[in-house]
């Protein structure tokens, strides 16, 4: 036996020692190693290609676990709502001044509420101011007691009269539902609004309606079918039992508002449980057709 062919047994005795089928020989042994070259390779590719996948992802993981996680699940997140704005004035009055809990206030279908609440013993003065709109001096009994004003929406002011001392605070009136509609006269064509600032004296009575007409009447500007409607800016508005400095009625001559009668009250100061008395048209917007009507001037049809 040659030299090759002892190594040759040699290796063939040390092959099926550690579990090689005999009958493979050498060329299982070449074979296993060539399967094992193979898988060695397969797991180093595995591995790499791991790695640049879990390199890849790692910006993305970050993402999702970051500051911005929440960004991804906005779209299935509810839109949350506005705060709504409250509709009652909170108006708190007494020995320690005035308190208003409340800068912003959406009006009622009827208006602007306010909730009086008079810690004396007496009635206070309490008001409402804004830009062109007063509701005069109102007197307030102790407890609580609710006053509405058909004021435009925008800044306004609320107050109360604290011992000698006037104290008010600033409220902004949103009309978020949009109900108030401010009067409008609609003049013709060729027409324009005129100012009547003369006071037109009236007997005193508690109706607005008797007070334009008896105004009105007196200086011939109804002519037949003339309607007098009182002023309501919002739609659920009792126009006729809100204490205001200046009341409005309207005048309708057909379909059309031809005047806008501003009335004024016996007195600044009104007592909120108490009929106020008119003694006064004080100002009339009107367009020229009606400051001048034909001289068949009747009067009107409309009742009180």
């Amino acid at each position: 036996m040659t030299p090759d062919d002892q190594l040759r047994a040699l290796l063939e005795k040390i092959a099926a020692t550690v579990g090689e089928p005999p009958e493979h020989g050498l060329d299982g042994i070449a074979a296993r190693r060539r399967r094992r070259t193979r898988r060695r390779r397969g797991a180093v590719a595995t591995a790499v290609a791991l790695a640049v996948l879990g390199v890849a992802a790692s910006p993305r993981l970050a993402w999702l676990d970051g500051d911005n996680h929440d960004i991804a699940a906005s779209d299935n997140r509810s839109v949350p709502r506005p705060a709504q704005l409250p509709d009652i004035v909170d108006l708190r009055c007494g020995e320690a001044g005035i308190d208003v809990p409340v800068t912003s206030i959406q009006p009622q279908p009827d208006g602007l509420h306010i909730a009086v609440e008079n810690g004396f013993s007496q009635p206070i003065e309490v008001w409402v101011t804004a830009n062109g709109w007063d509701s005069g001096r109102l007197l307030a009994p102790p407890g609580i007691s609710e006053l509405r004003q058909a004021v435009p929406p925008g800044q306004l002011t609320v107050g109360c009269q604290i011992g000698v001392e006037d104290q008010q605070r600033t409220v902004r009136l949103v009309d978020v539902r949009t109900t108030y509609t401010p009067p409008v006269l609609s003049c013709r064509p060729g027409e324009h609004v005129e100012i009547w600032d003369e006071v037109l004296p009236v007997q005193q009575t508690p109706s607005q309606l008797t007070a334009t007409r008896d105004a009105m009447r007196a200086r011939d500007k109804l002519i037949e079918g003339d309607e007098i409607v009182p002023y309501g800016g919002y739609p659920e508005q009792k126009a006729f039992g809100d204490p205001s400095l200046d009341p409005m009625t309207m005048i309708k001559r057909g379909n059309q508002t031809v005047a806008l009668v501003h009335l004024s009250r016996k007195s600044d100061v009104v007592e909120l449980d108490k009929s106020q008395y008119w003694m006064a048209v004080q100002k009339v917007e009107a367009c020229t057709g009606f400051l001048n009507p034909p001289d068949s001037s009747t009067g009107s049809t409309t009742t009180p």
